[in-house]
């Protein structure tokens, strides 16, 4: 694979071995970026979730390598919307490069406090099937109780915001 690969000058290679097993799709894959090699493994139902596993995985193995350490770029606000408890675990692992903070939780919206520049915050949340809220689409609005607003301070504006 590396002698073919080099005919297309590429920077990295991904290898994958898949194969069904019983109901679900199981796959060994291996990167090799430069004269490094990470590998892993993913599961999915089919093969469009187990492809959507595999690049999670290995976009969770390079981020560190090409993230911004924390502090060294500007801090933002990052929302995001539809989480869930096994939402929450993976956006908690996706963030971590970017020295993820959560600072405000509001049922399924949650705003992390991030370190890192806006175009590898854009690409490491799409890599993980996140989708970008337009900014002129409203901002969700806190928790209502009983027919009236919370009586909270108004909360800062997240300079990005996503969805699942």
């Amino acid at each position: 694979l590396r002698a073919a690969s080099e005919r297309y000058g590429a920077d990295a290679l991904l290898a994958v071995h898949a194969r069904q097993e019983g109901s679900q799709w199981q796959a060994k894959w291996r990167l090799w970026l430069g004269d490094k090699a990470e590998e892993g493994t993913a599961q999915g139902a089919d093969t469009a979730a187990l492809a959507d596993a595999v690049l999670l995985a290995v976009s969770q193995k390079l981020a560190p390598r090409f993230a911004v350490k924390p502090g060294v770029s500007s801090e933002q606000l990052l929302e995001v919307q539809g989480m869930n408890l096994e939402r929450y675990a993976a956006l908690g692992r996706l963030l971590e490069p970017f020295g993820g903070q959560p600072q405000l939780v509001d049922g399924t919206r949650i705003v992390y406090r991030v370190n890192g520049s806006a175009e590898q915050l854009r690409t490491q949340l799409i890599l993980a099937k996140l989708q970008e809220i337009p900014a002129g689409e409203a901002p969700a609005q806190p928790a209502v109780i009983d027919g009236t607003q919370p009586a909270v301070a108004p909360e800062p504006q997240a300079q990005l915001r996503f969805r699942w």
